[in-house]
């Protein structure tokens, strides 16, 4: 399960950095099945990547379900992870 949360991780990083925009903090959370069921959160440098990310990422699909992208006032991801 590990190997597999890796490679969601980097390639979700990667395809963000490339289409969309410096990455500062990504975080993939709630992932309780033996697919990857979850959030992800994905702090961006800037805010105009951010809004091109999610009118883009709202047009598509990932493992056959629609990807629902929304900005959030959030600037800290530290309570998302409990640290």
């Amino acid at each position: 399960m590990q190997e597999h949360y890796d490679e969601f991780f980097e390639e979700v990083f990667t395809e963000m950095e490339e289409k969309y925009g410096e990455v500062e903090e990504m975080n993939v959370c709630d992932n309780l099945g033996d697919h990857l069921v979850g959030n992800v959160y994905v702090k961006f440098r800037r805010e105009e990547d951010a809004e091109k990310a999610v009118i883009d990422l709202n047009n598509r699909w990932f493992n056959g379900q629609p990807i629902h992208a929304e900005l959030s006032p959030v600037t800290d991801f530290r309570w998302r992870t409990g640290t």
